[in-house]
């Protein structure tokens, strides 16, 4: 994120967009409300430019951005959300920091809604922000754009219409090119959300090894793997590459009546195929690359807002954000212990 140091007293600085900010706290927030909602953006991350252009591009009839906040530390970026957030009286705010904790419970402390672009960075983070989020008015929501690409959505559509019969188990593999340590347990907990989004259960138990190296002569491979027992009694298998030659994933789910796999690569299309216990197969899906893409779809639906009442529950919630993550802290803990470790050894209502 690029950023200039600032004290909480001495605000870093804040773009104004869009209209000017609303009158100050003599005047209700429900007043300055249009049928564009307003948004204030924190930080720098993957989504912060498509935020930045979504006023002036295909999402300009649902969000107003009126103020882009970058720079400062953890604590002065917080005391800068608190600050704008009620100078400006924002629908939502889109929290894309490095360190995004501080800020994400700043703005839920005001009663806004926030989108957040990432995840807690620690055990630490996940226990102040589960009490965030239980004592806000607002909303939280991750900006999860998987759930909203149109293969992974097919994958889902599947095992809600019942046609694979009760989820006995899945395995997925993840292919991908960053090897930074640092975002190891934000790639996690994505993972975590999409299988138990896909199979739509509640992950119980995590047994992680990993990460292990292989030398090559092009570069150097480096995997690790998990093992989730879901509430329901599936068993998940999942591995993740990188450094690997592509990018994509593939996903099996096993159910009573039947298989599907999904095979997505990333910039070139996705396939899917459903298997019947007995013989047969249905290609449900066989697209190009539009379908491994959720970003805007993901936008458009966190910036309007609303209820995800579908039956594909693409909106990924506070519960879901924090239950990822809990995921990931678990596999933490198991790759060092070298032991399975359940959910419910975090003390958190996942």
């Amino acid at each position: 994120m690029t950023s200039t140091t600032a004290p909480a007293t001495a605000p870093a600085p804040a773009r104004p967009a869009g209209r000017p900010p609303a009158p100050g706290p003599d005047r209700p927030r429900t007043a300055v409300r249009t049928a564009r909602r307003r948004a204030v953006l924190v930080g720098d991350g993957p989504t912060a430019e498509a935020v930045r252009d979504a006023p002036a591009g295909p999402h300009a009839d649902v969000v107003d951005l009126v103020a882009d906040l970058v720079g400062g530390s953890a604590s002065s970026e917080a005391a800068d959300v608190d600050r704008l957030v009620r100078e400006t009286a924002p629908d939502v705010v889109v929290v894309a920091s490095s360190r995004p904790t501080a800020a994400v419970v700043a703005a839920l402390d005001t009663g806004a809604d926030v989108v957040l672009d990432g995840a807690p960075a620690g055990a630490g983070e996940i226990y102040t922000l589960a009490e965030a989020v239980r004592r806000a008015e607002g909303r939280l929501s991750a900006a999860f754009d998987d759930r909203y690409a149109a293969a992974a959505a097919e994958l889902r559509r599947v095992v809600a219409d019942g046609r694979l019969g009760t989820v006995v188990s899945a395995h997925a593999e993840w292919l991908h090119a960053n090897r930074d340590p640092r975002t190891a347990a934000a790639r996690t907990s994505r993972r975590a959300d999409m299988l138990g989004w896909w199979i739509d259960d509640l992950p119980v138990s995590v047994f992680a090894q990993g990460p292990g190296s292989t030398g090559r002569a092009s570069g150097v491979a480096s995997g690790h793997g998990m093992v989730l027992g879901y509430q329901d009694g599936a068993t998940v298998t999942c591995s993740e590459t990188a450094g690997g030659p592509r990018t994509g994933y593939r996903v099996a789910v096993n159910g009573t009546l039947g298989r599907a796999d999904l095979e997505v690569v990333h910039g070139q299309g996705a396939r899917l195929v459903v298997h019947r216990h007995g013989g047969g197969a249905d290609v449900v899906l066989d697209a190009g690359a539009v379908a491994t893409d959720g970003r805007s779809a993901m936008l458009r639906a966190l910036l309007a807002g609303g209820d995800d009442a579908g039956p594909l529950r693409r909106r990924a919630d506070g519960s879901d954000l924090l239950r990822a993550a809990g995921v990931a802290a678990a596999a933490a803990r198991s790759a060092a212990s070298g032991r399975a470790v359940p959910l419910s050894a975090l003390g958190l209502a996942l």
